[in-house]
Parts: structure tokens; sequence; C-alpha cells
């Protein structure tokens, strides 16, 4: 009997102090490891933490901080990734090109915040961006529809996007070109002043900080200019043109007249007959010159 009460009084004892020495346990921040970044882009990266250790207390919160400085904290960009111990991933987001970033994972329990190690990062720059040009439709003899498509911005903004188009291959922004907003995603461009009975060379292009990107080439030919009817009762003559074009004449009086439009953009030696648009250089021009009537192609 008295062995069994001093058993007791033992075991008794024993879970006392267990329980003190459990009550003056001291609580502490949480003991936190950083994740190696990983899947860098210029606006995105992939992180994550090990919470190791809670403190002696639950964990409540934890996930991971950001910033351009040294040891970021949780008052600035961060994640929140569950609860409790063990492993978490981080997504990152909202980030800019070429940019060094300072991470560390943090963990919370009612003693306070704890922080991993910190581990730095640079963002991708930004690229070319990514696009196609869309096929063309509705070509007429002067002009046509087009387009392009921007599937990636290249990591920067899209300030200038639109077709351009020339008679020569691979055509660039030095080139003619429509001007048609800003932005990834799908644009049409209508393209105009064409000449008829020529083959054209189309590419989408966008601008961003890196420079200007092209789509696929696109070419076309537009049709012969629309015919004219003549008066069957009268007789006309034909002149042709150093481009090979052939115009009807008529003789009106001792007048030879030419009965179409004329063709060409070249005088008979072969130089360039200037296209002039402004009403301010027709004044002052001491040369021969031609435009479209209204400036309007159509």
């Amino acid at each position: 009997m008295k062995h069994l009460q001093k058993t007791t009084t033992i075991l008794f004892l024993a879970i006392v102090f267990i329980l003190v020495m459990q009550s003056c346990k001291k609580l502490t921040p949480p003991v936190v490891t950083t994740f190696s970044v990983s899947e860098v882009t210029q606006t995105t990266a992939v992180s994550g933490g090990n919470v190791k250790y809670d403190g002696g207390a639950e964990i409540v919160k934890r996930g991971i901080c950001w910033e351009i400085t040294k040891n970021p904290t949780t008052a600035s960009n961060h994640t929140t990734n569950g609860t409790g111990t063990g492993s978490f991933i981080s997504n990152i987001s909202g980030l800019t090109a070429n940019t060094i970033y300072y991470v560390r994972a943090w963990a919370l329990n009612s003693e306070g915040m704890g922080y991993g190690n910190e581990i730095s990062f640079t963002t991708s720059p930004i690229v070319l961006a990514t696009l196609s040009t869309t096929v063309i439709t509705s070509v007429t003899f002067s002009t046509a529809v087009c387009g392009g498509s921007i599937s990636f911005d290249g990591g920067g903004p899209i300030i200038e996007r639109g077709v351009c188009w020339a008679i020569h291959q691979n055509p660039t922004k030095n080139d003619d070109r429509t001007i048609d907003g800003i932005g990834t995603g799908s644009f049409t461009s209508e393209i105009k002043c064409l000449s008829f009975a020529s083959t054209y060379y189309v590419r989408a292009y966008a601008t961003n900080t890196a420079g200007t990107a092209y789509g696929d080439q696109q070419s076309f030919t537009t049709p012969g200019i629309n015919p004219i009817i003549f008066n069957p009762s009268l007789t006309y003559g034909t002149v042709t043109d150093i481009e090979g074009n052939c115009y009807k004449t008529i003789q009106i009086g001792t007048q030879i007249w030419m009965a179409e439009n004329l063709k060409t953009t070249k005088y008979n030696d072969g130089n360039t007959i200037p296209n002039i648009t402004d009403d301010t250089e027709w004044k002052v021009s001491l040369t021969c010159a031609y435009c479209w009537y209204d400036n309007n192609c159509k």
C-alpha cells in the first residue's frame, strides 16, 4: 500500500514538473527559410519557404515578401500562403522588367513575425513582341484591309502597332504604314492609296521599348483600274507611256486629247513624278507633280 502511494506521489510530481516546465517555456517568433527563386520572367517569378519551427505557438499566417530594396517586410509586396509549419510555394507578380528584387519568406505566430534568409533575383529584360499578320481581304484597285495579332508584348507595353507595306519584300515602318492603337490583341488596318495592277507586300508591326517587331509577310495584287466605257461611234487613237500603259485619245477640232486619266508615275526619262498632297507645297512647287482628287486615292 505504501509502495503504491509512493508511486502515485512520484507520478503526480512528474506531471506537475512537466506542466511547470511547459508553462515556463519561452515562446519565440517562427524559424523560416526562403526558397530560391525560379521561373523568372519580365513580370513574374516563383519562390516560397519552409516554416521549420513554429516558435512554440500556432503559425497563423505565412508567405513571402519582396521589394526593390533589401530586407523587405510584409508592409510592402507580399503573398499569404496558408498556415502551419512546413513548405509552401508562392507566385510573385506585378514585377518590372530588368529589375533587381529582394525576397524573404515570413511566418507569423502570437509572439511575432519571423523572416527567412534574403534572396535576390533580376527579372528578364524587355524583348521584341511576338505577333502575326492577318490575311489580306477586301482588295480594290487602291485599297485593302489587313491587320495583326500581338500574342506577347515582350514584357513591356506596346506603344505603337499597325501594318506597313511596300512594293518590295520585307517592308518596315520606314515605308508606308498605318498606326492602329497600342497594347496586345488583334487589330484591323485599312491600307490606302495603292496603285492598280501592282503587287504589294505587307507586315504587321508592334513597337515597345526594345524595338519594333514584325509579323509574317503577306502579299496581294491590286486589280487593274475599272474599265472605261467608250463611245463606239467615235474614232479613238492611242498613245503609250514609259511604263507601257496604253491610252485612248480623241481629236476635238485640231487638238488631240487623252480619253483616259494618266496612269504613269514617271517622266519619259524614267524619273519619278512627285506626289504632292499639301496645298502649300503646290503653291511653291516649280516642277510638275500629281495628286489624287481631294487627296483621296479612293
